[in-house]
């Protein structure tokens, strides 16, 4: 969850990015994002063993991490070795959370989204690659009076997509080089979908030197 935000959206955002995507871009701007289920870091800049720190030595009983070299086949991210890092070199990416938690959190900024039709965006990953929770937290939103926008490469289930046309205030819908055809149709698995007639869609093009 990322407050303050100004550059998913019109105004001032509280941003809600979700886990998992069911593509593999090289310009991926949040690789953390891409895999469903939470997973442990481990960040070489902070890492402060070379000063004598070993407290993260015997912690895992999956013996994922090691010397200060973390394993990912064998960890299972169960957060065991997050808490005793004094530099919080070590940590997961995702938390499972319920849409009512979320929605509380996002109201917390609520006086900063009168300004310029501010509100939450649902981000990633892909969003609608968790349609159903997806969906609950548009609609829950809605019911509070929070607008709400949506980040979305379209490769996603295509019955959810166009739920969200009738929830969702907006939806930037990201170019990814394949998937479409002219205009603004979009391609799901042989469906060809008029994205005009779904939402109201502002499409982007991801730029990569």
């Amino acid at each position: 969850m990322q407050p303050y935000s100004l550059h998913d959206g019109p105004g001032i955002r509280t941003v809600i990015f979700m886990k998992g995507c069911p593509l593999r871009c090289p310009w991926c701007s949040n690789p953390e994002s891409q895999k469903r289920q939470p997973e442990v870091y481990l960040d070489d800049t902070k890492c402060i063993r070379s000063f004598g720190c070993d407290l993260c030595d015997g912690i895992c009983s999956w013996q994922a991490l090691k010397a200060g070299s973390l394993n990912h086949a064998l960890c299972t991210a169960c957060g065991s070795c997050t808490d005793v890092c004094p530099a919080k070199a070590i940590g997961i990416y995702g938390e499972k959370k319920g849409a009512g938690e979320i929605l509380d959190r996002v109201e917390r900024e609520s006086v900063f989204y009168a300004h310029g039709q501010g509100g939450m965006t649902l981000s990633g990953g892909e969003p609608f690659l968790q349609g159903a929770f997806a969906l609950e937290l548009l609609r829950e939103a809605k019911k509070r009076r929070i607008h709400t926008a949506v980040e979305t490469c379209g490769y996603c289930d295509a019955e959810n997509f166009k739920r969200s046309g009738g929830i969702s205030g907006l939806h930037f819908l990201r170019y990814q080089m394949y998937g479409f055809r002219k205009t603004r149709s979009l391609y799901w698995a042989g469906e060809y979908i008029d994205i005009g007639k779904c939402v109201d869609a502002v499409p982007g093009i991801s730029l990569a030197p």
